[in-house]
């Protein structure tokens, strides 16, 4: 017997009020999990609710309800499904501050495809979408959304640090490692408030120094653009219907040749298909445009 579950996306808007859902599935039939109750997480360890009902009878969905009031800040939320039959399985959601584009918008950018709500259902959007806001962040080297991150780095006894994203937008959490202990000690609000954002990804104390050592500072902090850029959205919904419709011709040509000659839309000495960042040329070219990375210093 193999026991599986399916969770919804992962992805949610803060300040919006959600429904998590997971459906169990044995041998790949839909199952009745029992009586199931969830608990869910905050990234800094705080509960949001533990051991609660959920709703749901039979081999339908569970659900819970999140209100707007617990997804009013960026966040990464473990939820825990614990099935009376099955045991518990674990899922993780993330309070993102935007999406790359819409259902309403990828609807109406292929009216004549993607608008079938049968063929493309919700949920398939909203997977590939979360799928493209990854890749987009992977190759760009920058999120194009809000999005929250924790990083445990080295300080190096100085009042600057290094944080893995160049575009940070504030500083949420710090905290240090006691090498005696290895016990963790956060920054009070005061001391939290000495924090400041220097640019190109670096944060630095206005008083004092981060302690010496390897992985003995931990940030939580938000990053990204406050809302994709329109260029930024449109190749997100082209690679949409890419992924989710197959390729055409057209959107990959590299160059075109009719009565009136050859024309060049890509030069494939500055994105060949071996290293190009997407298949798509337009996106891209978008892609490459938008890529922001940490300057090399000698």
């Amino acid at each position: 017997m193999v026991v599986e579950f399916e969770p919804q996306s992962e992805h949610i808007l803060r300040g919006a009020a959600a429904t998590l859902e997971v459906s169990f599935y044995v041998d790949g039939v839909v199952a009745d999990p029992g009586v199931t109750t969830v608990s869910v997480t905050r990234l800094d360890g705080t509960a949001i609710v533990t051991g609660a009902a959920t709703s749901g009878a039979g081999a339908a969905a569970r659900t819970y309800a999140l209100a707007a009031e617990h997804t009013a800040e960026l966040d990464v939320l473990t939820v825990a499904w614990d099935s009376a039959t099955y045991g518990t399985v674990e899922q993780t959601i993330e309070i993102v501050g935007a999406f790359l584009f819409t259902l309403r918008e990828a609807r109406a950018w292929d009216s004549g495809t993607l608008a079938n709500t049968a063929t493309y259902p919700a949920m398939a959007i909203e997977d590939a979408r979360q799928a493209i806001t990854d890749e987009f962040e992977r190759v760009a080297g920058v999120s194009f959304i809000p999005r929250i991150r924790q990083a445990t780095v080295d300080g190096d006894g100085t009042s600057g640090l290094f944080l893995p994203d160049i575009r940070v937008r504030a500083i949420r959490r710090v905290e240090t490692l006691d090498p005696a202990t290895l016990a963790w000690t956060a920054y009070t609000a005061g001391e939290l408030a000495t924090v400041a954002l220097a640019g190109v990804g670096r944060i630095s104390l206005s008083t004092g120094a981060f302690p010496a050592g390897r992985a003995n500072v931990q940030v939580t902090y938000e990053t990204g653009y406050d809302a994709p850029p329109a260029p930024v959205r449109d190749a997100a919904l082209a690679y949409l219907r890419y992924r989710l419709v197959g390729a055409n011709l057209q959107s990959r040509a590299i160059s075109a040749t009719n009565d009136y000659g050859s024309e060049q839309y890509w030069t494939p000495g500055l994105s060949g298909r071996g290293t190009a960042m997407n298949p798509l040329p337009h996106v891209d070219m978008v892609l490459r445009q938008y890529g922001e990375r940490r300057p090399v210093i000698a």
